[in-house]
């Protein structure tokens, strides 16, 4: 009798301790979901409510690109420029380049005299170029095995995009080249240091915790 008794009294222990346990279970889950969504409704009132610093500054403006030059893009496709090579009957031989870049104002200029041998009459020359401009009207002479030169007018210049050309358009149709014989194709250019990494660009990196 007294077993069953002392059975009876351990077992109300037992399930008053679960029933305290439920209690404090559903206790901790419901504190859980109030903090979540007090927390939820301060983030959503700090998104739609947003707040400005009356201190910030505006990002600096990124400045215009220079004039461009005469030789204006060109959707013109009846030549051989609307290949992607360039063509074999004219080749480069010689290139007298000069660069002059201005690391204050993130710009460079230059001039190129190409010395080219034409193969087949043409007259059209053309060369790749991007991220830069012909900054003036090109210009086109010939010189001969016996040091004498003559000037040939440049009729028209235009940037053809679709293949990344300058073409140069002479008056006069050009004669094949002979035997020391080249024709002289000048140009002045200009680009941005700072456009891209294509062509001639300005690269910042540090070393030795100095900037260059």
């Amino acid at each position: 009798m007294v077993e069953s008794m002392d059975y009876e009294k351990q077992q109300k222990r037992y399930c008053i301790r679960g029933k305290h346990a439920v209690i404090i279970c559903v206790t901790v889950v419901a504190c859980s979901l109030a903090v979540g969504l007090g927390v939820g409704l301060s983030r959503s009132a700090t998104t739609t409510n947003p707040t400005t610093d009356p201190t910030s500054t505006p990002s600096p403006t990124i400045p215009l690109p220079p004039a461009r030059g005469p030789c204006q893009p060109s959707m013109d496709a009846t030549g051989d420029w609307r290949n992607f090579r360039l063509p074999n009957y004219v080749s480069p031989v010689h290139y007298d380049l000069t660069m002059e870049p201005n690391m204050e104002e993130d710009t460079y200029m230059g001039t190129v005299d190409i010395h080219v041998e034409v193969t087949k009459p043409t007259r059209h020359l053309w060369l790749h170029i991007r991220e830069t401009f012909v900054s003036a009207m090109p210009k086109l002479k010939m010189l001969n095995s016996q040091g004498g030169q003559r000037e040939l007018p440049v009729k028209s210049c235009f940037e053809y995009n679709p293949q990344q050309y300058v073409v140069v358009e002479v008056a006069e149709e050009l004669p094949v080249t002979a035997a020391g014989e080249v024709y002289v194709l000048s140009l002045d250019f200009q680009g941005w240091l700072n456009g891209s990494v294509v062509g001639f660009y300005r690269v910042i990196y540090t070393e030795a915790g100095n900037t260059k």
